[in-house]
């Protein structure tokens, strides 16, 4: 049959109206390898992984760590990627999320934000992101850690959400924290560890696997403070997991997984390599 003009037209009209619009995509990772020292390394991860054991019979709490936040639906490039942060209040808070999309959690920005500032980030962590998470997020507590020294006039600085901007709230090197219910102490060594009204610290089961890694060497350290990590989330690793990761040597690929270990829903999802 030979269509007129009039029906090729329509057809096409037709096809036009029904065309499906590109979807947008809202990337887990900016495929780029994290390139983070080790000071940085081991200040930010053991806080996610002791606040998220802290927190692991609360359902309605959500903790995150390097794992982009996406603020405006429809805008891919409007996207952060804390350090730490904390929402209470969402669905399903316990699912292990690859990226956060603040309008598919009803609406809630994290609540808690932590920043450890290095030589690279230091300046957006200071101004960009601050303003963000004030004006934006309306973030109640924002914090930055130093663990470099040099970039903070202290090596904690905490604010609190006030409408005409953040507030210092540190004292010595200590900072009460109304979100978390927690205490954030810089300890001798240099770090900052969370610690419960009792004084008591909280390290969580992948936290102490960390120090365990820090205290032990680069490479063998590296390794046992991930095989714990992924002990503490998914109970005992399978045989041919464990020689696979035994068998890794390189230590930004370690330190790379361990980071990883905190966001992933399953053990399979880091698809261990050879290194």
């Amino acid at each position: 049959m030979t269509r007129s003009p009039e029906g090729r037209e329509y057809a096409a009209g037709v096809t036009k109206s029904l065309r499906i619009p590109p979807q947008v995509v809202y990337p887990d990772s900016d495929g780029q390898p994290i390139a983070e020292d080790e000071p940085n390394f081991f200040q930010a991860t053991p806080l996610v992984l002791a606040l998220d054991d802290h927190f692991a019979g609360d359902p309605e709490v959500h903790v995150g760590g390097n794992c982009f936040v996406y603020y405006e639906e429809g805008k891919p490039a409007s996207n952060v990627a804390p350090d730490l942060y904390f929402v209470r209040g969402i669905a399903d808070a316990k699912r292990r999320r690859r990226v956060y999309k603040v309008w598919e959690e009803g609406g809630k920005h994290p609540q808690f934000v932590l920043e450890v500032l290095s030589e690279s980030t230091k300046n957006q962590d200071k101004l960009f992101k601050k303003a963000l998470y004030h004006d934006v997020f309306e973030s109640k507590e924002y914090v930055l850690v130093d663990v470099e020294g040099g970039n903070l006039p202290r090596p904690l600085v905490a604010y609190v959400w006030k409408r005409a901007g953040y507030v210092e709230a540190d004292r010595a090197g200590r900072f009460e924290s109304a979100v978390l219910g927690l205490e954030l102490r810089l300890d001798g060594d240099g770090l900052v560890r969370l610690y419960d009204s009792g004084g008591k610290c909280v390290p969580g089961r992948g936290a102490e696997g960390l120090e365990i890694g820090r205290s032990e060497g680069r490479v063998a350290g590296l390794r046992e403070a991930l095989a714990i990590v992924l002990e503490a989330r998914f109970g005992p690793i399978p045989r041919a997991a464990r020689k696979r990761l035994d068998s890794i040597d390189d230590p930004a690929r370690l330190t790379e997984l361990t980071r990883r270990a905190g966001r992933v829903a399953s053990l399979g999802e880091l698809e261990l390599g050879s290194g």
